[in-house]
């Protein structure tokens, strides 16, 4: 599958359903693989390559999940691959390593269809189904960011230092740890997201600030990019 942005923006997300069905085309509900490409940290590809210290957020962006303007991104069943020339070992393959029969069941398959589920741009919009939700999913991620983000910058404008603020957040979320949400199905609200996402998000910055310091994992929040992205669906 060769995903081509022929947008003016990044593509900073996306979903891809692999469908297999049998010879007479009906879908094998069992048999769905579903890959969902992208978080709140490939914004950092939005971010101002002239500014000292971005450049590498920058190349792991873009090594992830993005697709720059008008720029190509090959799917295949192993791996992907940019027109950058960078390659993504986390393909299909990859993901459903652990499933007990996938590569029996993916390679005798009688048919595969691909879909391209959705495509979220720089600028927000979101174009496609999403039968997997993962707009949403997005969304929610980025939302439970700017509210930490806030709840930082307020402790910060308190006269809290990087560490005082790092543990007042901690605090008052003691639902993050490093024992996470079960991942939110299909059918989960908006308020079971945020709850898995700001688990996460705390445990992560707590891993973060174990292993480079309260100032590293500062920076992981506190990011201009976060703070002002807003998705958008696009309904035709």
């Amino acid at each position: 599958m060769l995903l081509h942005n022929k947008s003016d923006m990044p593509v900073v997300a996306y979903a891809i359903r692999w469908v297999i069905t049998d010879a007479s085309g009906k879908e094998l509900p069992d048999l769905k693989y579903n890959v969902i490409t992208g978080g709140w940290r490939v914004l950092d590809a939005l971010l101002d390559p002239a500014i000292s210290g971005n450049q590498h957020r920058i190349s792991v962006a873009k090594y992830g999940s993005t697709i720059q303007p008008h720029g190509l991104r090959l799917m295949s069943p192993f791996f992907n691959i940019s027109s950058e020339s960078k390659i993504d070992k986390y393909g299909l393959m990859s993901t459903y390593s652990g499933r007990e029969g996938f590569a029996r069941e993916f390679q005798t398959a009688p048919k595969i269809n691909v879909f391209l589920d959705s495509v979220v741009y720089g600028n927000g919009l979101c174009e496609g189904q999403d039968l997997l939700r993962s707009c949403d999913r997005l969304a929610a991620e980025v939302e439970v960011l700017q509210v930490l983000n806030a709840q930082i910058t307020a402790l910060q404008r308190n006269g809290k230092t990087a560490t005082d603020a790092l543990n007042s957040l901690i605090q008052s979320n003691p639902s993050g740890n490093q024992q996470f949400l079960a991942f939110p199905g299909l059918n989960a609200t908006h308020e079971d997201l945020v709850a898995h996402y700001k688990s996460v998000a705390i445990a992560e910055m707590t891993e973060l600030r174990a292993s480079s310091g309260d100032s590293a994992a500062l920076a992981r929040i506190l990011s201009p990019q976060v703070a002002s992205f807003v998705i958008r669906k696009i309904t035709k």
